[in-house]
């Protein structure tokens, strides 16, 4: 159903300058946008997206930016969806805006992923986000998240049992997703509709109070609001931004006292010393923790403040200690001395050989991960078992990255002779079925490393060395 509001304005240009200054600022503040680059816009037809399309396209030439829409189809309303879908194509159109269309059966994947079905299509939408963002060579992706969004998302944390990054809620900038309307009220957003005489879709979904978000949304919070404290949406969002602040500091001393603390890690496994981790600060231990989960995890979905809360105590009483983290096939161990966070990856054998960028990023999208390479002036120190240094003037021809095959030999720093991959996996104990994972770093004639297990000394960095490429294997949440 197209929606015209039917509320007026006091004064001329009153809300549409007020929003976009609003919004411009957001952008500036938090360096949404460098002049050049281009944003992809998250448009569903709801009134947030098309105000933020238009807010963006009025700030195009200001900022100097570029944009494109991208819309997907969840195939939730039938009929009511292909025409919100319709809807966005023709308002993009009408701005000039070149624009892309998913689509996707959200009811299909919740009931095979065994998900809710506000998981099944968040995960369908940034999934498409993504790869359309990877496709047009976009720098950045906008969503319409508000401060209305932002007070039900913190307070929906807290119902859940949540630390200090719960009361946060949403980040103005994560990796590519920016949100320049989380300073911006829904008032604001339909005042701005109404003065512009903009249109946009109603979904019927967004009053199903059988949804979580609705019923904190049309329920819970006119509840507080009306008989506790009209202002507590004001109040959460107070709280949110104290929060962000000190969450940011907590976090920058975590990960100092992380990197102290570490003993191994690689892209499955991070083994963390259980005694040093015991004696630092609380507050800075369950930082510690949660990111030494989010890197193996990849997220910290699901995750809450008892799930560390049992780590830290089993720390503190010098007790053996496992956990299953919910929602993902990651434990977590205290024993021997150790804490250590690792995941059950279900095996396969892989068979790839894929070329590097150097320097630049490659996907490896067979075993979710990426290949940082890097040419670098001074020689460094590994930092992980997934990180090394090569002589970039004794590689031979291009590099590459590829998957174990029998016969592979190489010539191991810290031993003697050519070595078979083979005997070296039985002498590191690496099983069969993770040989076909470990990633292979070759050029046109030889084996140069074998990740987290080999390097060859024919490239191994030397007094003599002028030129060096740094490698570095990261998990790879865009695959």
């Amino acid at each position: 159903m197209v929606t015209r509001s039917s509320r007026g304005c006091s004064h001329n240009d009153t809300a549409k300058y007020r929003l976009i200054e609003t919004v411009a600022h957001t952008i500036e503040r938090y360096e949404m946008a460098k002049p050049g680059e281009t944003i992809l816009v998250a448009v569903s037809g709801g009134a947030d997206s098309i105000a933020l399309l238009h807010i963006l396209n009025n700030l195009r030439a200001r900022l100097k930016i570029n944009l494109a829409v991208a819309h997907l189809n969840h195939c939730i309303r039938g009929a009511e969806s292909d025409e919100d879908q319709q809807f966005v194509e023709e308002v993009s159109k009408s701005l000039g805006i070149l624009i892309k269309i998913g689509v996707a059966d959200v009811l299909a994947i919740s009931k095979k992923e065994k998900i809710g079905l506000e998981e099944a299509a968040r995960r369908a939408r940034y999934d498409f986000l993504n790869k359309t963002a990877d496709e047009l060579g976009t720098e950045h992706i906008a969503v319409a998240h508000t401060a209305d969004d932002q007070a039900e998302t913190v307070l929906m944390n807290i119902i859940r049992g949540c630390g200090i990054d719960g009361l946060r809620g949403m980040v103005p900038v994560r990796g590519k997703i920016i949100r320049p309307l989380l300073e911006v009220s829904r008032n604001d957003i339909i005042a701005y509709l109404t003065e512009e005489k903009l249109r946009w879709r109603e979904d019927k979904t967004n009053k199903d109070v059988d949804y979580t978000r609705n019923r904190v949304r049309h329920e819970l919070i006119p509840i507080i609001e009306k008989e506790l404290n009209p202002r507590f949406k004001e109040n959460i969002l107070a709280l949110s931004k104290i929060a962000a602040e000190e969450a940011d500091y907590i976090f920058n001393q975590s990960l100092e006292m992380l990197r102290e603390c570490v003993i191994n890690e690689s892209i499955q496994r991070i083994e963390i010393d259980a005694e040093r981790l015991r004696d630092i600060p609380r507050a800075l231990a369950r930082r510690c923790l949660r990111i030494a989960i989010e890197r193996v995890r990849g997220n910290l979905t699901d995750i809450e403040t008892s799930h560390i809360e049992d780590v830290l105590n089993a720390l503190n009483d010098r007790r053996e200690f496992h956990s299953t983290m919910p929602g993902a096939k990651v434990h977590i161990d205290v024993k021997n001395g150790k804490t250590s966070i690792y995941s059950e990856i279900e095996i396969e054998k892989f068979d790839f050989e894929i070329e590097l960028q150097v320097p630049g990023i490659t996907h490896i999208p067979e075993i979710k991960c990426k290949i940082e390479c890097d040419m670098i002036e001074n020689r460094q120190k590994s930092a992980s078992f997934d990180e090394v240094v090569l002589d970039a003037d004794r590689i031979l021809g291009k590099l590459k990255v590829r998957t174990w095959r029998y016969g592979d030999k190489i010539d191991p720093v810290g031993l003697t002779g050519t070595k078979k991959l083979q005997d070296i996996f039985t002498d590191k104990k690496v099983t069969k079925e993770e040989r076909y994972r470990k990633l292979i770093v070759v050029d046109d004639e030889k084996i140069l490393w074998v990740a987290s297990t080999a390097l060859s000394r024919t490239v191994y960095p030397t007094e003599n060395t002028k030129r060096l490429i740094k490698l570095k294997i990261l998990p790879d949440e865009t695959v």
